[in-house]
């Protein structure tokens, strides 16, 4: 009987080392990455689902209308996507959903005469709080797996998100 043990307590052990060996190997196309999930309704009333987008790199711009970096980072992001606008999704959430109202956001893109998707953040989703956006502007970029290859909690020049970019594409 203790040999029996010995025999199944050694299979378990090769299993489980077999396992760790070859983990990565065999995961299943389309598993979605570290990038925490949510679901938003655009201004455009479009859903947008991040883990939906597997295989595109998305752009997550978080801010509010009032906030003057986040003015000022429209127009990096404005270059950033007119470069990549075939190769990127690219979304801006305001955070500050009690203060914005879909109006307010659709004056401010259209000022900025931005052609990505605006949303509200929602205290269903809460993505803010997901994605630690307590400081704006919040520049998250997540590659076709699902996985964030860069964050910024500050204003961003166009360089860098193109360099980020270039990385992943």
């Amino acid at each position: 009987m203790e040999q029996f043990k010995n025999i199944i307590s050694l299979a378990v052990l090769l299993v489980l080392l077999l396992s760790q060996l070859f983990s990565g190997c065999f995961e299943s196309v389309g598993e979605w990455g570290d990038a925490p999930d949510f679901t938003l309704i655009t201004i455009d009333s479009e859903t947008f689902n991040l883990s939906k987008q597997i295989g595109k790199i998305v752009v997550i711009d978080f801010m509010y209308v009032h906030c003057r970096p986040c003015q000022l980072q429209m127009s990096e992001l404005k270059n950033l996507y007119e470069q990549f606008k075939d190769e990127i999704i690219m979304i801006s959430i305001s955070v500050w959903w009690a203060e914005d109202e879909a109006a307010d956001l659709e004056e401010f893109r259209d000022y900025y005469h931005a052609e990505w998707m605006f949303a509200l953040d929602t205290i269903d989703e809460e993505v803010t709080t997901k994605y630690n956006a307590f400081s704006v502007p919040r520049i998250i970029i997540v590659n076709k797996n699902g996985d964030i290859t860069y964050t910024s909690s500050s204003w961003v020049s166009y360089e860098v998100l193109t360099e980020e970019i270039n990385k992943i594409i």
